[in-house]
This record gives C-alpha cells, structure tokens and sequence, in this order.
C-alpha cells in the first residue's frame, strides 16, 4: 500500500489564506446590504384628489425621509421591505409597505 503524505502549510501561509477568503466572503457580502431603490410618490387626499403639500414622508425606525412639495411630490431612497410612513397634521398617518 502507498503511504499517503499530508498537505502541510505554514502557519504564516495558512494566516494569510484564512484572511484573504474571509476578506473576500465580506466584500461579496457588502452589495446585498447596500441595494437601495429610489421611491418617487404624489400624495393626495382622499376626499377630492387633490395633492397635499408639507406631507412628512419617513421610512419607520429611521430619521430619514422627505416632505412632499406644493404639488404633493416627494423623492427618497429605501430598501426593499422598508415601511413608509405619511403624516401630516389633519390627516390620518399611513403606514405603506
């Protein structure tokens, strides 16, 4: 029977290599967490179509958002499966998925 040898790497060669995959399992990673979608809208009210201007247009749990300008218009970036929250004073708060 043939004796099988091992594989043996350096410990300075093994080191490097565990730093170079782990290195590039992370930055594969990093494009998955960063996929955001612009999100453009127009807010009007219910009762007669009309848009509504000064409306706050926040993604939930977050500080960032929008308000919507005279004609109702508003403009920002989400990712997907973030809630969208409308308020505005007078209005009901909607909660958008």
């Amino acid at each position: 029977m043939k004796k099988r040898t091992k594989f043996a790497l350096s410990e300075a060669i093994r080191t490097s290599l565990v730093f170079t995959l782990t290195f590039a399992l992370l930055m594969m990673a990093i494009p998955a967490f960063s996929q955001e979608v612009a999100i453009k809208g127009r807010v009007t009210s219910d009762a007669d179509k009309t848009p509504v201007p000064g409306v706050a247009v926040q993604i939930k749990g977050t500080t960032k958002g929008a308000v919507t300008d005279a004609d109702g218009n508003f403009k920002l970036s989400a990712k997907p499966g973030d809630v969208i929250v409308l308020s505005s004073i007078g209005f009901t708060q909607k909660h958008l998925p």
